[in-house]
């Protein structure tokens, strides 16, 4: 067993791609989770948009946590 695990669902549509994440609740808060959760979804994004971009160019920060990181 893993402390963290992300996984594909394929609901049948290709439109829009969900994923499940299993976590030790012992290990990690819901808070955590839901973070590391939106890195995920911010980094595959800008994947997404920028399929060319080296993957040390991605962004994994909201523009909000950039804020608060930079100020």
């Amino acid at each position: 067993d893993f402390e963290l695990v992300l996984l594909p669902r394929n609901d049948g549509s290709y439109v829009h791609r969900t994923v499940q994440l299993r976590y030790d609740a012992t290990l990690f808060d819901q808070e955590t989770v839901l973070r590391l959760l939106t890195h995920f979804r911010t980094l595959v994004e800008d994947a997404l948009g920028r399929p060319d971009a080296p993957v040390s160019r991605l962004r994994l920060l909201t523009d909000g946590e950039l804020r608060r990181t930079l100020v």
